[in-house]
């Protein structure tokens, strides 16, 4: 609908005029605009609380199986022989630890031997040597004296090598003609070299360089060792899965003698290792246990060519067999075994670390209470926090100031100003809120029930029993006193009471968050069924019914009795768009009046002139 809407003949402002009526008209749909932006709003906070109800919901859901409730921890009488992990039940179990299981392994053990030495001829005083254990060289110094016979050279060696490197690092024996025999006990190679000029090294018997080191070069060859450039080398590997010989031309590497072997791990069940630190070989079982094994074998006749390679290799005949054991234990009275320093009995892993002599080892397993009771916490604390939100909605008052905004308004001010009159406006929009109300009523109503079949007497177990209550409006001292949390039904927990529960009673503890009725329980009526679900179980429940209500209050479309949100904004913006029809009529209307208005005073304001003419004339 339109007028043409010329003004002004008169001088009279009637555009403005108008206008200041319109806003006067337009007072109704402006606070038919406010109230739909209070729903909105409210839409908005019901799908805040319905986020909020989400997460308790998904919370609830999580710990009604959470593994924490079936978490354990163990307490060992002597962690350093036998520890525990892996638990699934509490209890108290001995144990006893009578081998500890073993991979067989043949390590090389070399020695320094001398030639005869010439101790007679060293001059008396202070004599040197360098002494290289493990990769670290030092200065070894004895004091020889006039008269100084192998024997007491060879003690006097032994204390300077116990000063030097720490007593029992390095060995030294001599034979029955005098020569000196050096040899590590920790496996580390050992080296000797000269001291600048200084001879004893050569009067010990060790002149010649090649017998100065138990190190291997495992690029040395298989002709160096056994002092023979011609013959092959024959010798013979068992393992587990068998035999086998080997052949090795004197030209090959040891680098090439390891790489054969353990080409044939598979035929023997042995792999051939090289040690870089300690430059020693060894031979190892690919199998723990006593099922494991490594022999060496070679010639009957000590100068074979096989038995000098496996002496050169520091294998002498008395150390060329290995054998693995298995971990044997009794456990609560019943001897078990495994291949590892492991084993796993009822669902127990036990580490075993030594032999326990006679001993038993006491191992307490119990639930993990510190966890437990972290558990409980922050649901409680969840759980308040959700409720001090849902409370202050309820009690929040309603800013009756605040009055409805216009369009026109909306454009006129500072949006900081705006955001503070929005912030007034939404205030008390859910105040007592019917489904916030009984949301908050019946979570209260499932904290007081009792939860049947859990206690072994029958009765009902609450949480009150376990030291978790809705906060008191008595103080210490009996005063009644104003509480917000008590008003609200927050729970409060007693952890020392929680604690105790726990450890005396843990299960039935569990039991109150997480029991569930069994199928021989669906035949019993509703109301006795839904008793034996534990608190989770419940809340579960509950937070899924309480968010499709929620939901139904922000929009039920397609739904029949729709009074959800959403239907009366609809309905809302159907009287806004009627009411602005009729307020452009109206607008209408009166430019059409004023225009009227105009044209009746522009004839009049011509017949004036006319008639002043006229009587000019006269």
């Amino acid at each position: 609908m339109s007028v043409n809407r010329i003004t002004g003949f008169s001088g009279f402002d009637s555009e403005s005029l108008i206008q200041k009526m319109m806003t006067a008209e337009r007072a109704p749909l402006n606070k038919l605009k406010f109230k739909k932006q209070k729903m909105v709003w409210q839409q908005d906070m019901y799908r805040e609380i319905n986020t909020s109800f989400k997460s308790l919901h998904g919370m609830a859901d999580s710990l009604k199986n959470s593994p924490t409730w079936n978490m354990f921890k163990t307490v060992s009488s002597d962690e350093s022989s036998v520890s525990v992990s892996g638990t699934t039940a509490s209890g108290t179990h001995k144990v006893e630890v009578l081998q500890l299981a073993s991979t067989a392994k043949l390590e090389a053990k070399k020695e320094l031997s001398g030639d005869t030495p010439d101790i007679g001829s060293l001059t008396p005083g202070s004599h040197s040597i360098v002494v290289d254990l493990g990769g670290v060289s030092k200065q070894v110094t004895i004091d020889v004296e006039n008269g100084d016979d192998p024997t007491k050279v060879k003690d006097k060696l032994q204390a300077a090598f116990d000063k030097t490197f720490g007593q029992g690092n390095i060995s030294v024996s001599a034979d029955a003609s005098n020569k000196l025999k050096f040899q590590t006990t920790n496996g580390a190679a050992l080296t000797l070299k000269p001291f600048g000029s200084d001879d004893l090294i050569d009067k010990l018997g060790f002149s010649n360089p090649a017998n100065r080191s138990t190190g291997l070069d495992p690029l040395a060859t298989v002709g160096s060792l056994t002092g023979d450039s011609s013959n092959p080398v024959t010798f013979t590997i068992t393992g587990k899965n068998g035999s086998k010989e080997f052949t090795i031309d004197p030209s090959d590497s040891l680098e090439t003698v390891m790489a054969k072997v353990n080409a044939e791990g598979a035929a023997t069940g042995v792999r051939m290792n090289y040690d870089a630190v300690a430059k020693k070989f060894t031979f190892t079982s690919m199998y723990a246990g006593a099922e494991g094994k490594v022999e060496l074998t070679a010639g009957n006749n000590p100068a074979d060519p096989g038995n000098k390679f496996l002496e050169g290799l520091g294998f002498s005949a008395a150390n060329r067999g290995a054998y693995g054991t298995d971990t044997i234990a009794v456990i609560d009275g019943t001897s078990v075994s495994s291949t590892n320093n492991s084993i796993t009995k009822d669902g127990i892993t036990y580490d075993v670390k030594k032999v326990t002599n006679g001993t038993p080892v006491t191992i307490k397993t119990e639930h993990d209470v510190d966890a437990l009771v972290k558990q409980i916490t922050d649901f409680v604390n969840k759980y308040n926090e959700a409720i001090e939100g849902f409370s202050s909605k309820l009690r929040e008052k309603v800013n009756r100031k605040i009055l409805p905004m216009s369009d026109e308004d909306r454009k006129n001010i500072k949006e900081a100003d705006l955001k503070l009159w929005e912030a007034e406006a939404k205030k008390g929009l859910l105040r007592n809120d019917d489904i916030l109300s009984k949301a908050l009523g019946d979570m209260r109503m499932i904290t007081y029930s009792g939860v049947k079949g859990v206690r072994a007497d029958g009765k009902d177990a609450y949480l009150s029993s376990i030291g978790i209550t809705t906060a008191s409006f008595t103080g210490e001292n009996g005063e009644v006193i104003k509480s917000k949390a008590a008003m609200d039904g927050m729970l409060t927990i007693d952890e020392k009471k929680l604690r105790k529960a726990l450890e005396e009673n843990p299960e039935q503890v569990i039991n109150i968050f997480t029991s569930y009725p069994t199928n021989a329980d669906k035949s019993l009526p509703k109301e006795e069924y839904e008793a034996k679900k534990g608190l989770m179980h419940r809340f579960k429940d509950f937070f899924w019914e309480i968010q499709k209500e929620v939901s139904a209050r922000i929009d039920n479309t397609g739904k029949i009795n729709d009074s959800s949100l959403e239907k009366q904004i609809r309905d809302m913006n159907n009287r806004m768009e009627d009411m602005e029809v009729k307020l452009l009529r109206k607008e209408d209307q009166y430019y059409r009046r004023f225009a009227q208005m105009e044209k009746v005073m522009s004839q009049g304001s011509a017949q004036s002139s006319w008639i002043a003419a006229q009587l000019g004339k006269m």
